[in-house]
């Protein structure tokens, strides 16, 4: 050690005590600045919402900088140490966009060690990554109670399936709009397809639940297949209501849904959520990783499907009352020119829900009566001639 001393020259001595001052100076900034960065071997972090996280993957000798943009989980950059930096011990430091944004390691190859400021992530071209958008979850709170749900995971034959896109400026305020993120884009079942999905449902605090969901309080969750063309609801999973009696955590669990019989069809997995509680909502999307770490075992559920249509049918809409917008379902044995209208007790028609050609199947279509005044309405559904209408008050 005393002869490699001696044989360094005094710049060398004097650039040892400045990247010596400097690591001490870097090192009190890390404790000050609240950034999150991760160390991995092979596998992503879990990092905080709302914050950044960087990743160094030992394996490929990589670092994954995860950006989050209103909550949300946007996009991650991979950027490769032969361009930038190289070491251990990576960080991140604030920054107003990505034009100021540098990474600094620790350079521990060889003594003296040092750090290493990269260029601005501008300058170094990173590589952008879409990761796959594997969850949809989200929280009800009302009060002090706050009730979790999650739903995603979905695959046909290996091939994960999307949700609807949420952009950055959906507001979700009620349970029409949470609703309607809450669907993924469509994918092709026959009846050889492996399909999977998962979901969890909780509450954060059970007692609080409790003292919340009274007097006949209740949110419903429940997860339905239905079809692209037709919006026929082909089966019902998970059908799960907490109320004052039932705060029973409904924790991660899979499914392996058997398709037998349901022929082919383009269909689309939804999570519906009912709720009396007028609560407050918030949204997100869930990005797995790029790695697997673990096996996951199914519980298998069986796809129970009429395909037989026999009759003209008009079902009572639900829910009823309804504020401001309930679901009216209805089914038509044959092809034919459907249309479902909307009247108030006068007999004047207000709305027009259905006017278009259908094929033999059952449908359902919403009514938002958020324009109109409380009362009673009828609606009424007609195919190819007033032979077959039928009615229904509301």
């Amino acid at each position: 050690m005393s002869t490699s001393l001696l044989n360094l020259t005094a710049a060398q001595i004097n650039l040892t005590l400045i990247r010596a001052f400097l690591a001490v100076l870097l090192f009190l900034f890390s404790l000050l600045a609240p950034v999150q960065y991760s160390q991995t071997s092979g596998v992503q972090p879990t990092p905080i919402p709302g914050s950044n996280s960087v990743t160094e993957n030992i394996v490929s000798g990589t670092y994954t900088y995860s950006f989050f943009h209103n909550g949300i989980k946007r996009y991650e950059y991979r950027v490769f140490p032969g361009t930038t930096t190289s070491g251990k011990y990576l960080q991140v430091g604030n920054y107003a966009n990505l034009n100021s944004m540098r990474l600094m390691s620790f350079k521990t190859s060889a003594p003296p060690y040092y750090f290493l400021l990269s260029n601005a992530f501008n300058w170094i071209a990173p590589q952008q990554i879409e990761p796959p958008i594997t969850d949809r979850e989200g929280v009800i709170t009302k009060d002090t109670t706050s009730l979790y749900f999650s739903v995603g995971e979905i695959t046909v034959d290996g091939e994960k399936i999307n949700f609807v896109a949420l952009p950055d400026t959906s507001v979700v305020n009620g349970s029409e709009a949470l609703n309607t993120y809450l669907i993924s884009e469509p994918f092709n079942l026959t009846e050889n397809t492996f399909f999977t999905y998962a979901v969890q449902y909780g509450v954060t605090d059970s007692l609080s639940a409790a003292m919340t969901l009274t007097e006949g309080k209740s949110v419903n969750f429940r997860v339905e297949l239905m079809d692209e063309q037709t919006n026929e609801v082909l089966g019902t999973f998970d059908d799960v209501t907490f109320s004052e009696g039932s705060i029973i955590p409904y924790e991660s669990i899979a499914y392996q849904v058997n398709t037998k019989g349901i022929g082919n069809r383009i269909c689309r997995l939804r999570l519906v959520i009912d709720d009396n509680l007028n609560p407050d909502y918030s949204l997100t999307n869930d990005y797995n990783g790029e790695a697997v770490l673990s096996k996951q075992g199914f519980v298998e559920r069986t796809l129970t499907i009429n395909k037989i249509v026999k009759t003209y049918e008009l079902e009572q809409n639900y829910p009823n009352p309804f504020n401001p917008s309930t679901i009216i379902k209805y089914q038509i044995p044959k092809d034919g020119t459907v249309t479902l209208k909307i009247y108030d007790v006068l007999g004047s028609e207000v709305a027009t829900l259905v006017n278009e050609q259908k094929v033999t199947g059952k449908y359902e279509v919403n009514f938002n009566a958020s324009k109109f005044a409380s009362g009673v309405y009828i609606y009424r559904l007609s195919v190819n001639d007033p032979s077959t209408s039928s009615g229904q008050s509301f």
